[in-house]
């Protein structure tokens, strides 16, 4: 199951630059077993576990990062 960090509300700076904080999907994968991790705990005990041949190499993570709409990618806003 993907690890998932909702976004959070758009800041903005003293200059008025927004800051956004995407939603972070993340998907931890072991290589070896195919096995897909529930949390960042998770893979840290696995790694740390000396009945299983899990090391750091073997753990993959696939992240995307979701952008809050009304930006463009050219960092205008639609209010632009």
């Amino acid at each position: 199951m993907p690890i998932v960090e909702e976004s959070k509300e758009i800041r903005y700076t003293e200059e008025g630059t927004p800051i956004l904080t995407p939603k972070v999907t993340s998907t931890v994968t072991n290589l070896k077993t195919g096995h897909e991790y529930n949390s960042e705990d998770e893979v840290d005990a696995d790694v740390a576990d000396p009945n299983t041949e899990t090391t750091v190499d073997d753990i993959r993570r696939d992240v995307v990062l979701e952008i809050t709409e009304g930006f463009s990618v050219f960092g205008e806003s639609d209010e632009s």
